[in-house]
């Protein structure tokens, strides 16, 4: 499960990246709701800086819950950073091409008419600039510090599939680096141990040397003048030896 540490400088990282990305995303879903009021109307492009707003909402949520309820595969979260680095890439261009050239007012004799939409509109700028940076950032971090770790320790087919990961809230750093080990486990840090897939065995029972049966033996000057030990074949008392013709 994940950890939850406000002294550590990861989670404070998270936290700081995580909040800031709800703040644009929030301020660029309000922006493009009220371009679509004062318009009254409804335009694909600013359908889609709503519909990309929503979507990272509901994924800055999932980051959060996600760690603490369950363990997933590490490229659910790659492809889903990827997508927000997109996402917000897109809307940063959406934006500044129609916005970035808006006229927000005309004066004319005695009168000035202003277009609060161009304003509204080219306020979704630089918030969907930051964004980008932000998402930009934490699939870095998120690239660094847990895909290029665990790739090290396990095949790319275990990757794309469940692996034992401890994802720290915000999904953006993992409470356990893989290390290489003597036992081809997974280090954790914290504890300082190492934790691997194999069942844990039992105490080993001492097994008895069998004496193997004995076999007498003389020994037998050699030419050296060392003695060696030859085996000495025995007959059975009871066996009869038939007498040479």
């Amino acid at each position: 499960m994940a950890k939850f540490s406000l002294s550590s400088s990861k989670t404070v990282t998270t936290l700081t990246i995580r909040f800031c990305q709800f703040v644009f995303t929030i301020l660029c879903l309000g922006l493009a709701a009220g371009v679509l009021s004062d318009l009254d109307g409804s335009f694909s492009d600013i359908n889609f800086i709503i519909a990309a707003s929503v979507l990272t909402f509901i994924y800055l949520v999932m980051v959060f819950v996600v760690p603490l309820v369950t363990k997933v595969p590490l490229l659910f979260f790659l492809v889903w950073e990827s997508i927000m680095v997109i996402f917000w890439l897109t809307v940063f261009a959406i934006a500044a091409h129609d916005f970035g050239s808006c006229v927000t007012s005309i004066s004319g004799f005695r009168t000035t008419v202003t277009f609060n939409f161009c304003k509204i509109g080219k306020a979704i700028i630089p918030f969907a600039l930051f964004n980008w940076f932000l998402f930009i950032a934490s699939l870095v971090l998120y690239i660094m510090f847990v895909v290029i770790p665990h790739s090290r320790s396990t095949s790319f087919s275990d990757f794309a599939r469940t692996v034992k990961n401890d994802l720290a809230i915000g999904a953006i750093f993992s409470n356990r680096i893989p290390q290489p080990s003597s036992t081809g486990g997974v280090v954790d840090p914290e504890a300082n141990v190492v934790s691997t897939d194999e069942e844990p065995k039992g105490p080993e029972v001492p097994t008895a040397e069998v004496p193997s049966a004995g076999v007498p033996s003389a020994e037998v000057p050699s030419a050296e003048g060392h003695y060696t030990e030859v085996p000495v074949t025995t007959v059975d008392e009871t066996t009869q030896v038939e007498p040479r013709l």
